[in-house]
């Protein structure tokens, strides 16, 4: 499952995401509360995709507009 996770946050449709500062706090919270463990560091566009898909599919609320937004576009 880490595997899958990790292969579609890598997809190039997301390489242009970018990671904002305002973001780094709330991505770290998710980090250790997501049921799929994450490989890769906080500063990498695939592991805020892969937290954000599997807040997703958790239903955890976020609460930034700038990651709400991103969640848009992954979904």
């Amino acid at each position: 499952m880490i595997d899958i996770f990790r292969l579609f946050a890598l997809s190039k449709e997301f390489e242009n995401i970018p990671i904002r500062d305002n973001e780094k706090v709330e991505l770290q919270k998710f980090i250790d509360r997501v049921p799929v463990p994450v490989k890769g560091g906080i500063e990498e566009t695939a592991t805020k995709i892969n937290i954000l898909l599997q807040a997703y599919i958790a239903r955890f609320r976020l609460e930034g507009y700038d990651l709400n937004a991103d969640l848009v576009y992954v979904t």
